[in-house]
């Protein structure tokens, strides 16, 4: 599994309709660890009708609590305390 930003996705997915695509495979590329290490993401290729694909860039996985909205709410709780100081 790989979670990524819906805004990315979106954004892809626009990319591929506005380009006349209709099919595309999506594949999950996992986490590399070389000289770096690559983070997991999303590859796109979109099939052009006669044999063949196009390659669209890459969107990487974000790392992210499911819980993040309420681990954000507490930063900006304990940040408000720390100026009523």
């Amino acid at each position: 599994m790989i979670t990524v930003r819906v805004d990315e996705l979106l954004k892809r997915a626009q990319e591929l309709t506005k380009d006349g695509y209709e099919f595309v495979e999506v594949m999950i590329i996992e986490e590399e660890y070389d000289d770096e290490t690559l983070p997991s993401s999303l590859h796109f290729s979109a099939f052009d009708g006669f044999g063949g694909g196009v390659d669209y860039e890459a969107i990487d996985e974000i790392k992210i609590s499911a819980t993040y909205k309420f681990e954000e709410g507490n930063k900006e709780d304990e940040e408000y305390e720390g100026l009523e100081q």
